[in-house]
């Protein structure tokens, strides 16, 4: 295509691998980038109970876990929110399209404590107040 050689992939070449890793997620830590074998370590401690096939890294700060079953994948996603080392674990399931991008991140959940915060200010109105300070 315009003097440069092109391949074109159809997606029936491409459907036995999309249906192996259906049960995917995609994550990654911010702010760090640790060896597979470690977040490997982390992903079986935090799920010891679920059936992960394979954690295999995909790019600089980013893995894909792979589950047996869509049950346990769901499990994981359900959750949502999980820390490394203080650090947000971001987690989303893995699809044909995706690209899971950290540094493009706009938004993420953070923990903050508040200590002896009076009970009248537990309201999302004072809350914002507080989070724009």
């Amino acid at each position: 295509m315009n003097g440069q050689k092109c391949a074109k992939i159809e997606r029936n070449n491409v459907a036995v691998a999309i249906e192996y890793w259906a049960n995917s997620i995609l994550c990654g830590v911010v702010g760090s980038n640790p060896p597979l074998e470690v977040i490997e370590g982390f992903v079986h401690r935090i799920r010891q109970h679920l059936n992960i096939d394979r954690v295999v890294f995909v790019r600089k700060g980013i893995l894909v876990v792979r589950f047996k079953n869509q049950l346990d994948q769901q499990e994981v996603l359900r959750r949502g929110l999980y820390f490394f080392d203080r650090k947000p674990f971001i987690v989303r399931a893995w699809n044909e399209v995706m690209q899971l991008d950290i540094s493009s991140l706009h938004t993420l959940p953070i923990w903050v404590q508040l200590p002896n915060l009076k009970l009248k200010y537990w309201c999302m109105d004072s809350l914002s107040e507080l989070a724009a300070y």
